[in-house]
């Protein structure tokens, strides 16, 4: 017995080295199914996947953040529109141009293109543009034959014309100019129609009064303004940036009702009837609700002209967010564009969410807040927004029309401009994680038969060796036949190539000066 006893000792000794040496030789069967499937998404879903570690995480994301231009559009600006400020003497169209593409000729964003394009149509060779500077979420700005010239968007816009009512002198803006301005204006529109459209001369009369009782409305806000301004801290706060509008300044008292001498705006001499452009323009708000970018030329602090960019939609950017929608992905847009753009987008793409007006830094930020909520990914071309692909948990680069930089920055990098791939690659690697657990976890109830047979069996150390030994081949088998069936899957959502919009390259299309 003794004798007996020390051998069937012996056999569990050897069933147990046997037991732990195939742990280790199953640990390395997960490194490939882990291996394979990082590598599967390359070859089947047009997804290359850089490590192990960010395919777990892709399996794992709750939240895809995109970025607007590049991404979830093509990303190739057309300029379609020039509206030119008449009451800028200066801002004749070859001059917009000729200085918008002078700055713009040393800037790599896409929008820089469009520019470029065009004014090589005009047969324009854009000057030298020293001091040029690149402002962070807003545009550039540079010196064109002795006129600082800024282009950029409303945001800069805003910035630049306020700075230089600041520097002249002007009235602060303040909530209650803004009101005037705003029921100035559209006093001075009512009297346009009514005029126009040949209304009784008593409607006429009144809506004359009315216009006149809102310039008077307006004339003193402004000096309340300037009053506040004289006193110091204490008086009226100025009103913020984001919601500073330009409104044209009062113009002294004339006849409207035939037309007359002045358009009663004071930007001209005589009865052009168009007021200046300004940020408030109706035809620039028509452009953005139709989800088109606004660029603004500005000379020496005074806006020269507005212009139209369109950017089209990828064809494939809608079905996207419904597939990750059906995944339980959510999905939000990041822009540095304004807000009505965004919101345009947002409604032709389908996204949830949508957060307009962001700096590079602003979107690292959201990042960061987004990533205390769960696992997020950051779908992104590198322009403006390196580093909040860089810092969420799965960085993923437009790898054809995205920059190096972004390629290098993010773990993940699309292989085409296809975004359908970024919901097969979710969705393999979410099948790779369950083909590892599901392997490991059937490889390891296969233990239970050499254990059943050591504790029931005492005499039968042959049978303990060779069941341990079978379970644990058989354990590897089923391991590695799982990573290998991992090559059979196909795409999903991006079996057949997706026809993104083409957009026309005619040039485009000059309107003056606006209401």
């Amino acid at each position: 017995m003794p004798l007996r006893a020390d051998h069937s000792d012996a056999g569990h000794e050897r069933v147990w080295d046997l037991r732990c040496c195939a742990l280790g030789h199953r640990l390395l069967a997960v490194r490939h199914v882990r291996r394979l499937g990082s590598e599967h998404n390359t070859v089947a879903t047009g997804i290359l996947v850089k490590s192990p570690q960010q395919l777990e995480l892709l399996a794992r994301v709750s939240r895809l953040a995109f970025d607007k231009t590049g991404t979830l559009t093509e990303g190739r600006f057309r300029l379609r529109q020039v509206t030119t400020n008449e009451a800028n003497p200066r801002a004749t169209l070859a001059a917009v141009i000729e200085a918008a593409a002078a700055v713009e000729k040393s800037s790599s964003h896409p929008i820089a293109a469009a520019f470029l394009e065009y004014a090589a149509e005009l047969g324009v060779d854009p000057p030298p543009a020293p001091q040029f500077t690149l402002l962070e979420g807003e545009g550039l700005v540079a010196v064109v034959d002795g006129v600082t010239v800024h282009v950029g968007n409303e945001r800069l816009a805003r910035r630049v014309l306020a700075e230089t009512a600041k520097a002249n002198g002007e009235p602060p803006r303040t909530p209650a100019t803004e009101a005037a301005a705003t029921a100035y204006a559209e006093a001075r529109a009512a009297v346009t129609y009514a005029t126009r459209e040949g209304l009784p001369a008593r409607m006429l009369k009144a809506l004359q009064k009315k216009e006149n009782a809102a310039r008077e409305a307006l004339d003193a806000a402004r000096a309340d303004a300037r009053a506040d301004q004289a006193r110091g801290p204490g008086g009226t706060p100025p009103m913020p940036l984001s919601a500073q509008t330009t409104s044209p300044p009062p113009s002294p008292p004339g006849s409207t009702a035939d037309g007359g001498d002045e358009c009663g705006v004071g930007c001209c001499g005589g009865g052009c009837g168009v007021p200046p452009l300004d940020l408030s323009s109706e035809l620039v708000a028509r452009w953005q609700q139709a989800g088109c970018s606004v660029l603004w030329v500005l000379f020496d602090g005074e806006i020269a002209a507005a212009c139209q960019l369109s950017d089209e939609v990828r064809g494939e950017a809608a079905a996207t967010m419904r597939e990750l929608e059906a995944l339980g992905v959510d999905a939000t847009m990041l822009t540095g564009d304004c807000e009505a753009t965004a919101q345009a987008v947002r409604v032709q793409v389908g996204i949830g969410d949508a957060v307009a007006g962001m700096k590079p830094s602003e979107k690292l930020e959201r990042i960061r807040a987004l990533r205390k909520k769960g696992v997020v990914g950051m779908v992104g071309d590198g322009v403006n927004d390196g580093p909040a692909l860089a810092a969420a948990d799965v960085g993923i680069a437009m790898g054809v029309s995205g920059t190096a930089m972004a390629s290098a920055a993010a773990g993940v990098v699309l292989m085409s401009n296809d975004l359908r791939r970024i919901c097969d690659a979710v969705w393999v690697a979410r099948l790779t994680t369950r083909t590892l657990r599901a392997a490991v976890g059937a490889s390891l109830a296969l233990k239970l038969v050499p254990l059943s047979l050591m504790f029931a069996l005492t005499g039968a150390e042959g049978y303990l060796i060779a069941a341990a030994v079978g379970s644990d081949v058989l354990g590897l088998v089923i391991v590695l036949a799982a990573a290998m069936n991992l090559l059979r899957v196909q795409p999903r959502y991006a079996a057949e190539p997706c026809a993104n919009y083409v957009s026309a390259l005619e040039g485009p299309t000059v309107v003056t000066s606006s209401v």
